[in-house]
């Protein structure tokens, strides 16, 4: 927060103690102005740090994030960057629950998870600086602070660690101003320090820390944000040199206000490249007379950074400054600083055709069966792409790398662009197709306007098969689950959800038979996944097809099978036919079941590899949807990669209907998970859950059966 408190607090022992008390100036400045008990401490401590330092350099817990600077080009500037940052860098303590804490980590920890932007404040008093939140003192000097910081430097010097000063609280005994102060400080190891005014290059600053300056300085020394200029609570710019955009609206009143702050800074910078950002995801929510609850933002604010970095592109996000800061946080924002590792991906065509993949790598497309060759090549930074410059084994001597595409024959050409990926020829072979480049790394992407021709795989069938029924061994929700501690007993559910052209043969056959009311749905064509169908429906159908199949049907209304009517049925738990899967069901199986790797999506914590929606659903179909978004919808159940079961789109396409919990149907129940087509990325969670009236219907919602295990 920049909000300074109000209010006063008598001066504590550690105070008195942490400025030296009486007596303890010699005849010139004490640069640190602490006792010698205390300095023998303060170097005891450190000796111990860099022992610390020096027994960790290898650990697994830290190995992520304490040199990645190292793999990043020294001659880009620090703007050019994402980095990880903490606000009140050192506030780890307060005396009242919420009000003063901003961090769980210690500053030695935060550097090791990837941290390089320490937001440093300072209460002068006595001619030297202890650090602050408000009034509460945090048992720290900044003696300590730049000997933790210089142990890590000297130990990581591929590091920069850039720190913001400013000072704190009320000011007390000082014989001296700030700026004076701190020129203290630096004139103990000056070396350590890049005081310039420009924002540096990377190779410049290695294994130095680079001042950003909040505090009113004569000589002008680091980069200026001086209070002056500073936006107190707002969104502002620094016009500099160097030009600074800020955000740091710290009283919090509405979270999703803020939320909307923080990615309208992120949204902004590509168009400002000469700009450096700090984006502060911290704040309070100032409650009864003013009493900060800083958790509470950072409750909601940690995971959807968490979401949005996850997924982001590879570009500088700024300096991004949070409360309580973890190291997984960290990890996913300095990751955007490095492009990401080649994948495959399916190509999407009328039906899926296990054999064809489109391969991505340095930066285009390649549309690829199983049974082709590639040029290899020596993956010499070991990022998983060819890149200018490594090695290959030129195959078809046309003096590019390529992948080499056998059967050529199975491609054919059309200028109608429904359900066709716009590829073109690559240039130097007439054997590689690659499509247009896209930095969304989408299946579906823009044809050069010089290209009329699209491709797509030959398939002798236009109808996906019927889904199978995938076998998920028991077990109980793990802790991360809102269901934590359920036991799930072994059963059976689709590995896609249920398809426009089973659920229309399953109705033709029904109608006949006594469901007389079952929707017509939609689902615009045979191999995509029903929908406009409510709560009712998929439990009468469900019905209808265990009747269809000779199974005995689950869900039956005063005793009978339930075939007509919106009324609430019970189920026949013994029964052998298909029913909706329970919620505890339904999320042990989106997470894998006894085979889950944790991912935060159903298979994958990349959401455009298991998930469609919102921002990458366009292009597969060819009528405009009811939502106003033309070309968008929901793909071919299959299309994207399955989870570790083998099961497709529990993370998007559709919302699913899932089973009653408890036997009710009420807003308490739930009755919907996955997220859809028409969702945010961030609805398409695993644990997310959603309730809607079961009498209604969109083309947001359909459903997968389950079945006992036999």
């Amino acid at each position: 927060m920049s909000e300074r408190w109000a209010g006063g607090e008598s001066e504590t022992e550690e105070h008195r103690e942490s400025r030296g008390g009486e007596g303890q100036r010699g005849e010139g400045p004490d640069l640190f102005c602490v006792p010698e008990k205390l300095s023998s401490l303060i170097r005891v401590r450190s000796l111990l740090l860099a022992v610390f330092f020096a027994l960790v350099a290898c650990s697994r817990l830290w190995a992520a994030g304490h040199d990645w600077m190292a793999s990043i080009d020294g001659e880009k500037f620090l703007h050019e960057l994402s980095i990880p940052g903490t606000h009140d860098t050192g506030a780890l303590i307060e005396t009242v629950s919420g009000t003063a804490k901003c961090q769980n980590l210690t500053i030695e920890e935060q550097l090791q998870a990837g941290v390089r932007f320490l937001d440093i404040r300072c209460r002068h008093i006595g001619d030297a600086f202890v650090i602050h939140h408000g009034p509460v003192y945090q048992e720290l000097n900044f003696t300590d602070v730049l000997q933790s910081v210089a142990n890590f430097l000297q130990v990581h010097p591929s590091e920069t660690v850039v720190m913001s000063v400013k000072e704190e609280y009320t000011p007390e005994g000082n014989t001296r101003s700030f700026a004076e102060t701190f020129s203290a400080y630096v004139g103990r190891n000056p070396s350590i320090w890049s005081l310039g005014s420009e924002v540096p290059k990377l190779n410049d600053v290695r294994s130095r820390i680079v001042l950003l300056r909040r505090f009113n300085d004569p000589d002008n020394r680091g980069i200026a944000a001086a209070p002056s200029v500073w936006p107190d609570d707002s969104t502002g710019t620094v016009a500099g040199p160097p030009r600074i955009r800020i955000q740091d609206v710290y009283k919090v009143w509405d979270r999703g206000n803020k939320w909307s702050y923080i990615t309208s800074l992120f949204s902004e910078m590509p168009s400002n490249p000469g700009t450096l950002y700090l984006n502060f995801a911290s704040g309070y929510s100032p409650w009864t007379v003013g009493i900060p609850d800083i958790p509470h933002v950072a409750r909601y604010i940690n995971p959807l950074l968490k979401s949005y970095f996850t997924q982001a592109p590879p570009r500088s996000h700024g300096v991004v400054i949070m409360d309580f800061v973890t190291v997984r946080l960290a990890e996913l924002v300095y990751r955007t600083n490095f492009p990401p590792a080649a994948s495959v991906r399916r190509l999407v065509t009328g039906s899926v055709d296990p054999d064809a993949r489109m391969e991505v790598r340095d930066g285009n497309f390649y549309l690829t069966w199983k049974d082709w060759d590639s040029e290899p090549f020596i993956d010499a930074n070991g990022n998983g792409v060819a890149d200018t410059g490594e090695p290959f084994t030129d195959v078809n001597s046309n003096s590019s790398w390529d992948l080499v595409i056998d059967r050529r024959s199975d491609v054919e050409v059309s200028s109608d662009l429904t359900t066709w990926f716009p590829l073109v020829k690559n240039a130097g072979s007439g054997h590689v197709l690659v499509a247009a480049s896209s930095a969304s790394a989408q299946e579906s992407v823009t044809a050069p306007t010089a290209s009329k021709a699209f491709y797509r795989v030959k398939s002798s069938s236009t109808a996906a098969p019927v889904p199978a029924m995938v076998v998920v061994q028991g077990g109980v929700l793990p802790e991360a689950s809102t269901l934590t501690g359920t036991v799930v007993e072994t059963f059976l559910i689709a590995a896609c959800e249920v398809r426009f052209d089973e659920w229309s043969e399953v109705r033709a056959w029904a109608l006949a038979k006594g469901y007389t009311d079952l929707a017509v749905g939609d689902g615009g064509a045979g191999n995509h996944p029903v929908r406009n169908v409510n709560w009712f429906d998929a439990a009468k159908w469900c019905n209808a097809r265990s009747e269809k199949e000779g199974l005995t049907p689950v869900y039956q209304v005063s005793g009978a099978v339930y075939r007509t009517g919106e009324s609430e049925p019970t189920l026949n738990a013994t029964a052998n036919g298909y029913r909706l899967p329970s919620e505890g069901e339904w999320e042990w199986a989106a997470r894998g079941g006894v085979s889950s790797k944790g991912y935060i999506y159903s298979g994958s914590n990349d959401v455009n590899a298991v998930a469609i929606h919102w921002d990458n659903c366009g292009g597969v179909v060819p009528y405009v949807l009811m939502s106003g978004g033309i070309g968008r919808g929901p793909w071919p159940v299959g299309s994207k990669a399955a989870n570790e079961l083998g099961i497709y789109d529990m993370s998007g396409n559709l919302y699913e209907w899932f089973g009653m919990r408890s036997g009710l149907l009420t807003p308490d129940s739930g009755n919907l998970r996955g997220g859809g087509w028409h969702s945010d990325p961030s609805n398409c969670f695993i644990h997310q859950i959603g309730w809607v009236d079961p009498v209604l219907s969109n083309d947001n919602w359909g459903f997968r059966v389950a079945r006992n295990a036999p």
